[in-house]
């Protein structure tokens, strides 16, 4: 983001901790100035285990950052949470905020009464993933949460600004709404997070569904290998992938013509971190997203 002074300011990651299939993530913040000389940089050091997707400078010249905080279970599994971090105008951190597991934040913005407006997303109780908003004030205490999306959908929220009524419009994309393949999903919300939901976009006829089906992986933690079973009204070409908690694709597992009926795959996940994972089955007009573990 660029700053009053002409100068730029950034946030991400980099490697905390380097294991043999992956690393672990710390908070990095950068701070130049208008020809790109340093100012300062990541004065939290490498104690705070995490990652940053947008910072923003604030009215009393600090920033405000979301991104994911990491809580390290074992050498072998971690989880993610919604975070939002007030930093001061060196870079130190003042507050933050944390949402439950299994989510992220991905924007964030100062609201014109000095509070923020974040949004992320959050795994639902289907495995699949939901718009989250989070209202908070100045001093970082929650006002509201929201969530967006059906139970075993894929919603993806990206940005969120406050609109001129003090509103706000948060954009994404969906696989539940519209014609069901990451289509855009623009939302209008008032000043409490309420909309009448998605603009421009149909509901989804879910009778159509009969007949498809994806079961949960087996085993479930998984440390070797995990069977994908799924049903088939009838005969298509099938595309069976692998996400993780961010939405980028680690692999895709099948990609082939299958009969209608029950189908079986199984496939080693091995080369995988451990951590929470998306299974993606996409069939002609179908679409249906569950997660697993991986040990």
């Amino acid at each position: 983001d660029q700053t009053p002074d002409g100068g730029f300011v950034a946030a991400g990651d980099s490697t905390y901790q380097q294991l043999e299939w992956d690393y672990i993530p710390a908070l990095s913040l950068i701070k130049v100035d208008d020809r790109g000389d340093m100012e300062w940089s990541n004065p939290l050091g490498d104690a705070f285990i995490g990652s940053a997707n947008c910072i923003r400078q604030t009215d009393d010249g600090g920033y405000i950052l979301a991104g994911d905080s990491i809580h390290l279970i074992s050498d072998f599994e971690h989880t993610h949470s919604f975070m939002v971090m007030k930093l001061g105008a060196d870079g130190g951190r003042e507050w933050q905020y944390y949402y439950d597991t299994f989510s992220n934040g991905a924007s964030v913005e100062q609201t014109a009464d000095g509070g923020y407006i974040a949004a992320g997303n959050m795994v639902d109780a289907d495995h699949g993933l939901d718009f989250l908003l989070v209202r908070l004030d100045g001093e970082g205490n929650l006002q509201w949460t929201k969530t967006y999306g059906r139970d075993g959908g894929w919603e993806y929220a990206s940005a969120i600004r406050q609109t001129a009524d003090r509103g706000f419009i948060v954009a994404g994309q969906t696989d539940s709404e519209g014609a069901g393949r990451y289509d855009m999903w623009i939302m209008k919300l008032d000043a409490n997070g309420n909309g009448p939901g998605p603009v421009g976009i149909a509901e989804r006829d879910f009778n159509a569904l009969d007949g498809f089906s994806l079961s949960q992986s087996y085993p479930n933690p998984t440390l070797k290998a995990a069977s994908f079973r799924f049903t088939l009204p009838r005969s298509y070409f099938v595309t069976l992938a692998i996400y993780d908690m961010l939405g980028k694709k680690c692999a895709t597992v099948l990609q082939e013509q299958r009969p209608a009926g029950d189908s079986v795959t199984e496939w080693p996940v091995n080369e995988l971190p451990a951590g929470l994972y998306f299974y993606r089955l996409e069939a002609g007009p179908f679409t249906r997203t569950r997660k697993f573990i991986v040990r």
